[in-house]
């Protein structure tokens, strides 16, 4: 599994709880609900391929290889970046507007999906730069014209009761293209 990815999400927590607890700045937990969603998509992707795995040739000619094995690596990545990030999240103190720890979870599953899906034609790294650079523009970057809002009112349209059933729908969405692309995992990367 890729160690930048690891260091990358021990840096944006270690951010976080500094930025919360030592600067005392209000902002700290929407801005680890807006890069939290990014997180599995990058490990995803640097933990599978033939730019990250150094064994990718052996072990996508193997049974257990291709799209088992991606999804594998994709299970460790969520699993480790589930517990982790929302488990920051709910130590960070919110203030009343700010969204609830886990507001990121449908949306960092459905970035990952997608970016599997994605990734099945144009390769997993330029996927998950494509999505997380999406998410990452539609929060961070205030529109065109208007003025700068507050980080939380930006991140709440995109994580409310209502978005989260966009994003669930998506997941599913997502899992199920990725059913009908699985073939295209089987063979060696090309890009």
């Amino acid at each position: 599994m890729g160690k930048g990815w690891f260091g990358a999400l021990l840096a944006v927590i270690a951010t976080a709880f500094t930025l919360s607890y030592v600067t005392g700045f209000d902002a700290a937990r929407p801005l680890l609900l807006a890069l939290a969603p990014v997180l599995p998509p990058a490990g995803v992707a640097l933990s599978y391929g033939r730019y990250t795995d150094p064994l990718y040739e052996i072990a996508a000619a193997t049974p257990s290889g291709g799209l088992r094995l991606l999804l594998t690596r994709t299970a460790v990545v969520l699993a480790v970046s589930v517990t982790l990030l929302t488990a920051t999240g709910a130590l960070l103190p919110a203030d009343g507007g700010a969204p609830g720890a886990a507001a990121w979870l449908l949306p960092g599953l459905a970035l990952t999906l997608g970016s599997l899906v994605l990734g099945s034609w144009t390769g997993l790294p330029v996927a998950a730069a494509v999505l997380a650079g999406g998410w990452l523009t539609a929060v961070l970057l205030p529109v065109a014209g208007t003025e700068a809002r507050p980080l939380d009112d930006r991140l709440a349209p995109l994580v409310s009761a209502a978005a989260q059933g966009g994003w669930a729908a998506a997941a599913v969405l997502c899992a199920g293209l990725l059913v009908l692309r699985r073939s295209s995992f089987d063979h060696l990367e090309r890009v």
